[in-house]
């Protein structure tokens, strides 16, 4: 090999032929925050799932750090899982109102358990105000705590739309198989 030439990835490079040079690109690997939930591993699924619910944990008033513990992660972890919804204010760890991180949910539709992707904090509230309304509807029977959702529709990340089930029966069938099965987390791994 001459010395004006050098080699880069099995390849020549030459001064005298610039079109054999070789761009280097930096691999920079996308936050775990912006990240969609299909393309995590399942370590990174279960680090989500966690900071979420520390995220949960932050906003109603507890501090970050028992908050991560108490859900069996380290804080350093969820400070990078959730990015900048997670913010610093007056020495205070603080949580934004809403976030846009993509997250896996169950829900009750069209008679049968269905896994959605969710990218937003407001359509995840929904379904779990509508898993409680659920609940509280086994629990005593009374049939107005469905009527507020027999019009709502969830948007899921592929812009699927979805409708909650709303039929007493149905939802009786779904939740017996649920409970056989496993014992019905709402988030999914």
């Amino acid at each position: 090999m001459n010395s004006d030439s050098t080699r880069i990835r099995g390849r020549r490079e030459s001064p005298s032929n610039p079109s054999s040079k070789i761009e280097l690109k930096k691999s920079i690997k996308t936050p775990i925050y912006k990240r969609e939930w299909g393309s995590l591993s399942s370590i990174e699924r279960i680090i989500r799932v966690r900071a979420l619910e520390t995220l949960r944990l932050v906003k109603s008033g507890h501090p970050l750090y028992p908050s991560s513990k108490s859900v069996g992660v380290d804080a350093r972890t969820v400070k990078r899982a959730l990015g900048p919804y997670l913010y610093k204010k007056k020495g205070r760890w603080k949580a934004r109102k809403t976030d846009r991180i993509s997250r896996s949910m169950t829900i009750y539709e069209g008679g049968q358990v269905r896994g959605v992707i969710i990218n937003d904090s407001n359509m995840a509230h929904l379904i779990g105000k509508y898993f409680n309304s659920v609940k509280q509807l086994l629990e005593s029977g009374d049939l107005t705590l469905l009527h507020a959702y027999r019009d709502v529709v969830i948007v899921d990340s592929k812009d699927k739309k979805h409708r909650l089930e709303t039929d007493l029966e149905k939802i009786k069938l779904i939740e017996l198989g649920r409970e056989q099965e496993y014992g019905g987390e709402i988030y999914e791994y």
